[in-house]
């Protein structure tokens, strides 16, 4: 009845990291998704905006707006969800890594202990679930490179900077006003962003400087690349 048990519970802990891998894999759909619609879209603001005849009746108005109001807020939602999308993945590697980690033996949990919890390629022959473990808590560190989502971060506060200063610029009037609201907007579009990016850093338990280091891809002591 024991070896049943075992048997039930370990069929339990595949399928539930299987849910959450597929899971993981929808959230990475999704932001990939998103990125790419929300970028075709702003760039069809933009050029709606530069493209406006100045002798239709009423565009010297709305053409500014196009680019203080249009393109900042869909820049911000798309965003948003954006890294919604990426808090969804870390959130499922957070639980596999915990699926993970309750089916290693107790010697393996005590070397990973030992070593500051970190992995190193030796403990990947306990032959046991390791993957995102391995990933997120490797030696040598930042084989979960975060600092990739800034890429997509960029794209959206550049998009956001950029149409505010052209809406600006289109403005007969209150320039200096719209200079510092679209100044004010971006302080407050960058502090929406970092809660969000806390949350995601938080879950994968990869500090910033971690991060950053070794941005390709790191060389594992021990390996002999042919040359």
């Amino acid at each position: 009845m024991r070896t049943v048990g075992r048997n039930i519970t370990a069929e339990l802990i595949i399928a539930e990291y299987n849910a959450a891998r597929a899971d993981c894999l929808q959230g990475l759909i999704g932001q990939q998704s998103i990125l790419t619609w929300s970028i075709a879209a702003i760039g069809v603001l933009f050029a709606a905006g530069l493209s406006i005849d100045t002798k239709v009746h009423a565009a010297s108005t709305v053409r500014p707006w196009v680019f203080l109001g249009g393109v900042p807020l869909l820049a911000l939602g798309a965003s948003v969800a954006w890294l919604g999308e990426i808090f969804r993945m870390e959130r499922d590697a957070h639980y596999m890594r915990l699926l993970e980690r309750s089916t290693w033996p107790s010697d393996l949990m005590q070397e990973y202990e030992g070593n500051n919890q970190k992995v190193t390629d030796k403990m990947v022959t306990y032959r046991t679930l390791m993957l995102n473990t391995w990933v997120a808590h490797g030696k040598p560190p930042s084989r979960n490179r975060v600092v990739g989502y800034f890429g997509g971060i960029i794209i959206y506060l550049g998009a956001t900077a950029g149409a505010l200063a052209v809406g600006a610029a289109l403005l007969h009037e209150y320039k200096t006003t719209a200079f510092v609201c679209g100044g004010a907007w971006c302080v407050i579009y960058i502090g929406i962003i970092l809660i969000q990016l806390a949350r995601i850093v938080d879950y994968s338990k990869l500090g910033l400087g971690e991060s950053l280091v070794d941005l390709a891809s790191p060389r594992v002591p021990g390996d002999n690349p042919k040359k």
